[in-house]
């Protein structure tokens, strides 16, 4: 009889853990297939920064950000929360924490160059983008990235990039710009 149990136990265990393999499989999957269409559009002779992007997706996908006057949804983020549902938020902010891309592989990644953090480029003839691991929504419909953009001293920039899945192709539905100089 235990060893009934000890059986039925270990193929539960086998297969739920195979179904959690696949669902990270899906994500990676997903996160390497938005990023090759965003830099499909970069000059082929801009670099990605090896690093993912750092970012705080609390600020971000907050549900309740409100701006100086508690007014309100801060307009800065409007276009996050008319296209995206509360659910959505939540459970975007929800695997920001659990899903962790530290490094993108190069390997995986296709039709730009990969350069190491602190490796020095000379900006009139290169540019550098960073961004940020991508966070979708439960069923991968929605994602959103932060992209930071060095071109020199004086050009550079940062802004939230909202996309859909629209018939097996990431089309960019909203932008908000963070900062530029």
């Amino acid at each position: 009889m235990m060893q009934k149990v000890v059986i039925a136990i270990s193929i539960i265990f086998f297969i739920s853990s195979g179904l959690a393999h696949s669902q990270n499989k899906s994500y990676n999957e997903s996160a390497y297939e938005l990023i090759n269409e965003v830099i499909s559009n970069k000059d082929p002779n801009s670099y990605l920064s090896k690093e993912v992007l750092p970012v705080n997706w609390e600020k971000y996908l907050e549900v309740n950000y409100l701006n100086n006057n508690n007014s309100g949804v801060d307009k800065f983020f409007e276009p996050i929360h008319l296209e995206l549902s509360v659910e959505d938020l939540e459970f975007m902010k929800t695997i920001a924490v659990e899903k962790k891309i530290k490094r993108w592989k190069k390997k995986y990644i296709k039709g730009i160059r990969l350069i190491r953090k602190n490796k020095r480029i000379d900006y009139s003839e290169h540019s550098k983008y960073k961004i940020s691991q991508p966070v979708f929504n439960e069923d991968l419909s929605y994602s959103i990235i932060v992209e930071e953009y060095i071109g020199g001293m004086e050009n550079a920039s940062s802004f939230i990039r909202i996309y859909k899945k629209i018939e097996d192709s990431w089309k960019e539905i909203a932008f908000v710009e963070l900062w530029v100089s």
